[in-house]
């Protein structure tokens, strides 16, 4: 019996699926598993155990994550692109379905730091239920989109 060698894994991404999901979370503005638990509506153990790896997570939950922490589902998933979506993710088209068709992404970026903001300042630094979150976000994307909007109308009425 001869020592077989078995080569190293080839990635396409440094991180494991589970690594990528608690990186998620951190920039999503979650300090803690349970915070981001309760975000979501998922019970503490359940996503403790998804992202410390000791048990994997399926597509639909994956992409119940990626919505909520903002990030592309393929690259939560599998590492592939980017962490960050682009504008015609389905973060757009399941969850805020008040924001129009074509959304301005950097404005929604910004709303989506200025929602946690906000959710931190109302639950004391909690976070509050998905759909509580999902209404925060679309109004406060919407709200910053107007006034993109009052901003560019009043520059190009002084010029």
């Amino acid at each position: 019996m001869g020592i077989t060698f078995t080569p190293p894994r080839l990635r396409m991404d440094p991180m494991d699926k589970h690594e990528r999901l608690q990186f998620a979370r951190q920039q999503a503005g979650f300090p803690t598993a349970s915070d981001a638990a309760r975000a979501l509506g998922v019970s503490v153990p359940t996503y403790s155990a998804h992202e410390n790896g000791s048990r994997s997570f399926k597509e639909d939950k994956a992409r119940k994550y990626a919505r909520r922490f903002g990030v592309d589902v393929l690259w939560l998933i599998y590492g592939k692109g980017e962490p960050k979506p682009t504008a015609n993710t389905e973060i757009i088209e399941r969850d805020y379905s008040l924001l129009p068709n074509e959304i301005n992404f950097e404005i929604f970026q910004k709303a989506r730091r200025v929602a946690r903001e906000i959710e931190l300042t109302i639950t004391n630094g909690g976070v509050s239920d998905y759909d509580s979150y999902k209404k925060l976000l679309t109004l406060t994307y919407l709200d910053m989109l107007e006034r993109e909007k009052v901003n560019a109308k009043a520059t190009e009425d002084i010029e």
